[in-house]
């Protein structure tokens, strides 16, 4: 399949959300932000899977108290 292929990222945002259950939040951060990376460039930012990654990883944000990075890094 590869690196880029749409699987990977669909298994790194379960791994992220795996992270986040077991308060592991530095990591998971960096999951979630692979994953959004990696669909934006293969599907684009308007797809709509990449928009529910944005979204996973805007709220996984504001629950860390990163509010600010939430509305500004995606």
């Amino acid at each position: 399949m590869g690196p880029e292929h749409p699987s990977v990222f669909y298994s790194l945002e379960t791994l992220g959300d795996v992270l986040k259950r077991e308060q592991r939040y530095a990591e998971s951060e960096k999951i979630y932000r692979q994953a959004f990376d990696g669909r934006s460039r293969f599907l684009g930012a308007v797809n709509p899977v990449t928009a529910f990654s944005a979204s996973a990883l805007a709220c996984f944000l504001a629950l860390e108290g990163k509010r600010d990075d939430a509305f500004t890094n995606l």
